[in-house]
């Protein structure tokens, strides 16, 4: 067993998802919402930094737990994305938000 967990791969329903999800709060659920718009820029830098570096891993334990980092971030990509893809159908402006960190 490593160090690092991996997480189930469910799938959320971000299509159903009302605008103001967090206790119908507008304040906290753009609180919650804001992380979601700079996530995907800072996992591609840090898939992009492990992939890297990974040819130079030479412990068998550690290569294994950064081969699973890379598998769960690709995965938590594509529920940013699908969250995002959630979020501009709402009518909020992710594109102009996320080209800001990038």
């Amino acid at each position: 067993r490593t160090g690092i967990p991996l997480q189930d791969n469910r799938i959320f329903d971000f299509d159903s998802m009302p605008r103001h999800w967090l206790n119908h709060d507008a304040y906290l659920t753009h609180m919650f919402n804001t992380p979601s718009l700079v996530a995907p820029q800072l996992e591609g830098l840090m898939t992009y930094m492990v992939s890297r570096a990974l040819p130079e891993v030479k412990e068998d334990k550690l290569k294994h737990e950064c081969e699973r980092f890379l598998q769960e971030e690709a995965n938590h990509g594509r529920q940013h994305a699908r969250y995002n893809q959630a979020l501009r159908q709402q009518g909020y402006e992710v594109a102009s938000i996320s080209k800001r960190v990038t």
